[in-house]
């Protein structure tokens, strides 16, 4: 495996940054002055970037891998709400309200982010305005994403969403000898 240049790295980042047309607006010396406050962080498969209820004060962009974003449910257990992949910004809630983390992040494989502090950010705002348009436009496309999670949530009797094992269960008694009468049913599992 051989590593990628500088330049290389520079153009990986500037597509992450205008991935969706959220950046398109941007300035170019806006996005330069970003990428040069970003510092890189990794992590192997299984690690927990951060605990929900963490202190905040960092967000982040993912450049290569995912992210799983899980909360703990009203009865303890830990269900996906989201996975995170390039391109995808993580923890701006935090960042912005210093508020602690909302959510549990968890490495889904070996991953590669690029890490923006509360202090960057505040001088980045004050110095590049054409920045702050395109954060905006971020959080506004998350925070919308959540919503619609939100409104599915409270439509499933348990008010959580079903954790993977829960479902394999179905799946796994409907395959199984025990299941030989059901027929012709659907089974809804949510």
């Amino acid at each position: 495996h051989r590593e990628a240049g500088p330049s290389h790295k520079r153009t990986n980042l500037r597509s992450l940054f205008q991935q969706r047309g959220l950046f398109s607006n941007v300035a170019d010396g806006a996005l330069d002055a970003l990428e040069a406050k970003l510092r890189p962080a990794q992590f192997e498969q299984g690690d927990v970037i951060c605990a929900e209820g963490d202190p905040g004060g960092w967000t982040f962009i993912v450049v290569a891998g995912e992210v799983e974003v899980l909360k703990t449910a009203k009865d303890g257990a830990m269900i996906q709400v989201n996975v995170l992949r390039p391109g995808n910004w993580g923890g701006m809630m935090s960042l912005l309200t210093d508020m602690p983390r909302m959510a549990c992040l968890v490495a889904r494989s070996d991953v590669e982010l690029r890490v923006l502090n509360h202090e960057d950010l505040a001088e980045l705002v004050e110095t590049e305005p054409s920045l702050t348009m395109g954060l905006l436009a971020c959080m506004s496309e998350r925070l919308g994403e959540d919503a619609v999670r939100r409104g599915f949530v409270k439509s499933v009797p348990l008010g959580r969403w079903g954790t993977a094992d829960e479902i394999a269960d179905v799946a796994c008694f409907l395959a199984s000898p025990q299941a030989a009468y059901v027929t012709g049913q659907v089974v809804r599992v949510d």
